[in-house]
Formats: C-alpha cells, structure tokens, sequence
C-alpha cells in the first residue's frame, strides 16, 4: 500500500523585530513602565508579552508579572509603551532588582509567533 500526506503549511515572514535595548522607567525605586523598540515591514495588529521576574523576602527570583499589549502598527520604527502595575508587585511583597524573564512577539493579523527571547536582563 502506498500513501500520499499533504500538509498545508503556512510561510511565516518576519514582519516584526525588536531592538537589542530597553527604556525602564522610574519614579523613586518604583518601576512604571517599559519601553521597547520594535521594527515593523507590513501594517497589522501585533502582540507584545513580557514576564517580569522580582526578587522575594529572601532573595530569590521569581516570577512576578506578565504585561501584554496588543496594538495595530503600520510600517517603520515604533515605541512600544508597557506600563507596570505597581500595586500589583507591592501586594506580592515583591521588590527591586527586577529583570525580564521571557519576551514575545506575534503578528496577530497572521495568527503568527515571531519571536521568542528568555534574556534574564537586570533592570
């Protein structure tokens, strides 16, 4: 017996990249807000997801936040704003250093990941 399998696959093109450096925000040892730079080739609705990791009373990290903003984004060079909930971190106990535990990417308009990073970069 012989078989035939066809399998629809979909090329993903990378339609959106970050920039190697991060804006962290301050206002007195609290952190309000990160910025990325992202490069976008084609228009659509793309989706940011970050996991904030902090440190616990006795030092270890852990994972403290995930922030996810989704927004359209035409082509070109953009600033992508993540406020953080202060009031959330403070009702964990959890306080600075912080540092970012996993980024991603995905085209929203294509229904694809784009990029997935785990940089363990202090802020």
């Amino acid at each position: 017996m012989k078989r035939t399998v066809k399998t629809a696959v979909k090329r993903i093109s990378r339609t959106l990249s970050l920039a190697p450096h991060l804006i962290s925000h301050w206002d007195q040892q609290r952190l309000i807000s990160l910025e990325l730079e992202v490069q976008t080739s084609a228009p659509g609705r793309y989706q940011l997801s970050l996991w904030l990791e902090a440190t616990d009373s006795r030092g270890d990290w852990v994972p403290a936040y995930l922030v996810q903003s989704a927004q359209w984004l035409e082509p070109g060079q953009h600033a992508w704003q993540l406020p953080m909930d202060q009031g959330l971190l403070a009702k964990q106990g959890l306080t600075p250093p912080y540092r970012l535990a996993a980024i991603t990417l995905a085209d929203q308009s294509r229904m694809a990941p784009l990029l997935e990073v785990t940089p363990k970069l202090a802020l």
